[in-house]
């Protein structure tokens, strides 16, 4: 099939960005007490964090362009096959073996940007605002379930072992649907993209400086850099807050697992409901520049109210303008970026702009872990 508005394949999608990060919130805010458990120090922990977002940095590109090549259907479910399964080694390892796994995972883990760019082929140019808040919206009820419910489950006996058990099996689930229901959308390639790919094959004595800069030139990257620079920003001033989130929780407020479990759910809801919205409020805001302006400083205030917060009360306000904000920025980022590219290269640009992302995933938890080893945990956020 080829490239087309197909509102079922987006329902799909949308189905299965809900079970990614249901399956995902399960497990990830419990990352960081299970290192404790098994010995590790927040610096430590920072480490293990950093190395999810290294692999994810370098790899996030090379699977775009796979799927640009081999399929978007076909690269989504290897990526949610090899999540599941390392999501089932990561329960019953060590500190090491939690260490590879999660190393593993960031290489393979990239079914949210591979499923936005399925996305972008099978909406019009007109919907896809629309879609993408859709899709965030509904990947972001899982948030709203996964932290309540791996919050009971690890209290059980063995229970981190549960946890990554449930999740593992929600990810082979979706993988399930994907190679069932989900249509084969093949990407259109223009003629001179297929003639410089064949150049690229045959030209094998040119360096591998000079095809990387023909390979940026072809995704039209300068097109878009503003874009990447603000995706870098903000994912490290989130990512920050974010990397020893559960552990501060506990410390700071004397929160229990299930406690932060049911915060980090309604955390969902807010991102939930506020991605239905996104459409809505592009309309009311038409000019893109205004709508990221007014995100980063809705941004900024809540990240200042979080690190100020001295109760739940103030926190809870915060964190709701916090998944507003970030919410409403992810759609737009995104949005401008696929925009902004050629729509052959939509996968690349898609990975590439993960990988922005993954570079701040990659400093952000040695950066948080090294602040919580060298100050006092309660007042560093």
């Amino acid at each position: 099939m080829t490239a087309g508005f197909n509102i079922y394949a987006a329902k799909l999608i949308c189905i299965s960005g809900f079970l990614d990060l249901l399956a995902v919130s399960m497990i990830l805010p419990l990352i960081s007490t299970r290192a404790k458990e098994l010995g590790a120090t927040p610096g430590l922990g920072g480490v293990i964090g950093s190395l999810y977002g290294a692999t994810q940095l370098f790899s996030s590109p090379i699977v775009g362009s796979w799927s640009d090549v081999r399929g978007r259907k076909f690269v989504l479910m290897f990526s949610l096959l090899s999540t599941a399964v390392f999501y089932l080694m990561i329960g019953s390892v060590g500190l090491t073996g939690l260490t590879v796994t999660r190393l593993l995972t960031g290489a393979f883990k990239h079914s949210q940007s591979l499923s936005q760019a399925y996305l972008s082929s099978v909406v019009l140019p007109s919907e896809k605002s629309k879609y993408y808040g859709y899709f965030t919206a509904t990947s972001n009820i899982g948030f709203i379930i996964g932290p309540t419910f791996g919050g009971h489950l690890v209290e059980l006996d063995h229970g981190f072992f549960w946890v990554s058990l449930v999740s593992s099996i929600i990810f082979f689930f979706n993988a399930a649907i994907i190679v069932w229901l989900l249509p084969n959308i093949r990407t259109t390639t223009t003629g001179h993209s297929k003639d410089a790919s064949t150049k690229n094959k045959v030209e094998t004595q040119k360096s591998y400086i000079d095809r990387s800069r023909n390979y940026v030139k072809e995704l039209q990257l300068d097109r878009s850099w503003e874009v990447l620079c603000l995706k870098l920003i903000l994912a490290f001033a989130t990512l920050v807050f974010r990397s020893n989130y559960s552990l501060i929780l506990r410390d700071r407020y004397d929160l229990s697992a299930k406690d932060v479990g049911y915060l980090i759910s309604y955390q969902g809801i807010v991102s939930s409901c506020s991605g239905f919205l996104v459409g809505h409020i592009s309309k009311l805001i038409s000019n893109e520049h205004y709508q990221v302006l007014y995100a980063v400083g809705s941004l900024f205030v809540s990240l200042i109210g979080v690190t100020f917060a001295a109760s739940i009360l103030y926190l809870v306000f915060s964190l709701t303008l916090l998944c507003i904000a970030t919410s409403f920025l992810r759609v737009c980022l995104t949005g401008l970026m696929i925009v902004r590219c050629p729509k052959e290269k939509v996968g690349a640009v898609v990975g590439f702009g993960q990988s922005v992302s993954s570079s701040a995933r990659m400093v952000s938890p040695l950066v948080a872990g090294l602040a919580l080893d060298i100050g006092d945990r309660k007042s560093v956020v």
